[in-house]
């Protein structure tokens, strides 16, 4: 309706496109936490973390769901994984559970909820956490 007239979607990778800052009230990133820590390591996650608080306008809101510790091992398992992906797994200290403080403390969020809430080390696959991330209104 009229109400949704100013809403556009965009699909993208914040660690390979150029979002402004403040050009973004909200951003949606479901099953994606895991695939960025074992294709880029704790640091790809960090940069994605920055960016998309650094695109977020003031009072903008982003709805992430971490994936559980238990689905990264389990990603071996069903496909092929090149070193680098490895090396990145054993190297990874920002775990699952750790986000919502990480994201408090060193990204910058106003506040984190856990909207819905899941074991971050033994859940089942498709049984996670969401957190909402919400920035200051400056």
């Amino acid at each position: 309706g009229a109400a949704l007239g100013g809403v556009v979607f965009r699909a993208g990778n914040y660690l390979e496109e150029y979002f402004p800052p403040h050009s973004v009230d909200a951003v949606l990133c479901l099953s994606v936490t895991k695939w960025v820590q074992l294709n880029w390591g704790d640091e790809g996650l960090k940069k994605m973390f920055k960016t998309v608080y650094d695109s977020l306008s003031p009072g903008g809101v982003f709805l992430v769901e971490p994936q559980p510790w238990k689905s990264y091992r389990q990603a071996f398992r069903k496909q092929k994984m090149p070193e680098e992906t490895r090396t990145h797994f054993r190297a990874i200290a920002l775990k699952p559970q750790l986000y919502a403080e990480f994201l408090r403390t060193e990204v910058g969020f106003a506040s984190v909820e856990t909207l819905r809430s899941a074991d971050m080390h033994s859940a089942d696959e498709f049984d996670r956490s969401v957190l909402l991330c919400t920035k200051s209104g400056e």
